[in-house]
């Protein structure tokens, strides 16, 4: 899933990003692991 390459992306370069954990969330609901 393309959502998930470029998300996993930017938690790589902002691990610590409040925007990044929010996207985690929603990934695990679109069932990006």
């Amino acid at each position: 899933n393309e959502a998930c390459n470029i998300l996993s992306r930017v938690e790589i370069r902002f691990p610590r990003n409040q925007i990044v954990e929010e996207a985690q969330y929603e990934m695990q609901i679109l069932g990006c692991s």
